[in-house]
């Protein structure tokens, strides 16, 4: 299983740095009004926003080559969660495509969104 590349300073992503939680509930209304739920899932689902400014050409080619041997958000990946260290096995590309901007020589900005969650056959 492959895993997100790491920039040259041995980080996964810049700041400002962005982490999502989202906890699926399933919710069950009645003919009287009430309610009952029931959690989805036991843990909750996480979007990291990853924001790359100032990237090396080097740097950026890597990124472009994991995401294109990904077949863009169709391949899972591990992440290591740069918040507490937690690897997930299951996190793909949140977006379709993979957008960057080429400023010049050996400095490119792009931008990335990864969720964990992936069905696994």
């Amino acid at each position: 299983m492959s895993e997100f590349p790491k920039l040259r300073t041995g980080a996964v992503m810049q700041y400002p740095a962005q982490r999502q939680a989202r906890f699926d509930t399933f919710v069950t209304r009645y003919l009287d009004g009430s309610e009952q739920r029931f959690a989805q899932r036991s843990n909750p689902l996480f979007v990291w926003s990853i924001q790359l400014n100032l990237l090396s050409d080097q740097e950026m080619f890597r990124l472009q080559e994991f995401f294109m041997d990904l077949e863009g958000s169709a391949g899972v990946f591990r992440f290591i969660d740069p918040w507490d260290g937690t690897a997930y096995d299951d996190c793909f590309c949140a977006d379709p495509e993979f957008t960057w901007e080429w400023l010049e020589e050996d400095r490119s900005n792009g931008m990335l969104h990864i969720r964990n969650g992936a069905k696994q056959s």
